[in-house]
C-alpha cells in the first residue's frame, strides 16, 4: 500500500527531524511512503495525499494540492508557524477536499472553526510505541533548531550540557536515516533535552523525558504561534511557552509546569493510531 505525504524537505538529501519523523511514522504502520514538497512538488493527478507533520493545512499548500488531489487527508498538521487570515483555506476547499482526521492543536481548530470533537495532536507523540529506546542514560541532550544549521549560526553548547546534535538530517554521515536513528535513540534515552526544535520537544515528551525549549535564531519562540498550538494537546497555555538560554531556567520552568502537562499514555497513543487515515492510500 503507497501513501503520498506532502512534507517539507531542505534539499535532495537533507531532512528536517520533524518531517522525516512523518515518513518514519507512517512507514511504520505498513505502508510504501512517496514524500512530496517543495524539492518534489506533486505533478500528476491522484486521488489522496496526507498532511501529517508541519503547518501544512493552508492556501499556500493546500491550493495547489487541491487541483491534483481528489482528497487531502489531515492527520496531525496545522496552520503556518505564524496566524494570519492570509493562511485560511477557503470554506469550499475544506468542504470539498478535506478530511480531518487529527488537528496539531486548538489555535487550528478555533481559527478554522472545527468542531470540538476533532482529535487535538502531532504524530510524534507515537515515538515511543513504534521506535522505543535501547536504554536510558544520564545525558543533558541539546538539540539546535534544524535552520540554525542551514545558516551556519554558531550554535552555543549550553553549561551542563553532554550531548549536542542538531535536527538537520543528512548532514554529519551520509545517511538521512542514520542520523534520525541516532537523534530519535539519543531523545529518548537522555536524562533531559533542551531544544529549539518543536518535534525534539514532541519526541521527548512522547518518551516522558523532561524537556524546555531554547532560543533559536530566526524569531522568538514564545510569539511563535505553532508552539502555542501544538503545545495545547498536552495542556499547556500559550503563556506557557517560554525560552529557556540555561539548563537551570530548564528545569525551572519543566518544573513549574509539569503538573499541568498531559503525558502520553497508551490510550491516547491508540487515538492517534485509530484516527489514522487507511483509505488514503492509493
Amino acid at each position: 500500500m503507497s501513501i503520498n505525504l506532502i512534507t517539507y524537505q531542505m534539499t535532495g538529501n537533507r531532512y528536517n527531524f520533524g518531517e522525516y519523523l512523518a515518513k518514519r511514522i507512517v512507514e511504520s504502520l505498513g505502508y510504501t511512503v512517496n514524500v512530496y514538497g517543495n524539492i518534489y512538488p506533486l505533478t500528476s493527478k491522484t486521488s489522496s495525499v496526507l498532511l501529517s507533520i508541519g503547518g501544512l493545512l493552508n492556501n499556500d499548500y493546500c491550493l495547489e494540492l487541491s487541483k491534483l488531489s481528489d482528497k487531502i487527508y489531515v492527520w496531525g498538521s496545522g496552520l503556518e508557524c505564524q496566524f494570519s487570515k492570509h493562511f485560511l483555506l477557503p470554506p469550499d476547499v475544506v468542504k470539498d477536499k478535506i478530511v480531518l482526521c487529527m488537528l496539531r492543536g486548538e489555535l487550528t481548530r478555533q481559527a478554522y472553526g472545527f468542531s470540538d470533537d476533532i482529535l487535538i495532536g502531532d504524530p510524534g507523540y507515537l515515538a515511543s510505541m513504534l521506535f522505543p529506546v535501547k536504554n536510558k542514560t544520564d545525558e543533558i541532550l541539546q538539540v539546535p533548531f534544524y535552520y540554525d544549521q542551514v545558516t551556519h549560526t554558531p550554535v552555543d553548547v549550553l553549561p551542563g550540557v553532554t550531548k549536542c546534535i542538531g535536527s538537520l538530517l543528512g548532514e554529519r554521515s551520509e545517511s538521512v536515516q542514520q542520523d534520525f536513528d541516532l537523534l530519535l535513540q539519543s531523545i529518548g534515552s537522555s536524562k533531559f533535552v533542551l531544544t529549539g526544535s518543536m518535534h525534539a520537544a514532541i519526541v521527548a515528551h512522547s518518551y516522558s523525558v523532561p524537556w524546555a525549549i531554547i532560543k533559536k535564531s530566526t524569531c522568538d519562540i514564545e510569539t511563535e504561534w505553532k508552539w502555542k498550538d501544538t503545545f495545547s494537546a498536552i495542556g499547556l497555555d500559550a503563556g506557557d511557552v517560554k525560552a529557556v538560554s540555561s539548563l537551570e531556567e530548564g528545569e525551572a520552568w519543566y518544573n513549574s509546569v509539569k503538573n499541568k502537562i498531559k503525558m502520553v499514555t497508551k490510550d491516547y497513543q491508540n487515538e492517534i493510531l485509530d484516527a489514522f487515515p487507511k483509505e488514503v492510500n492509493e
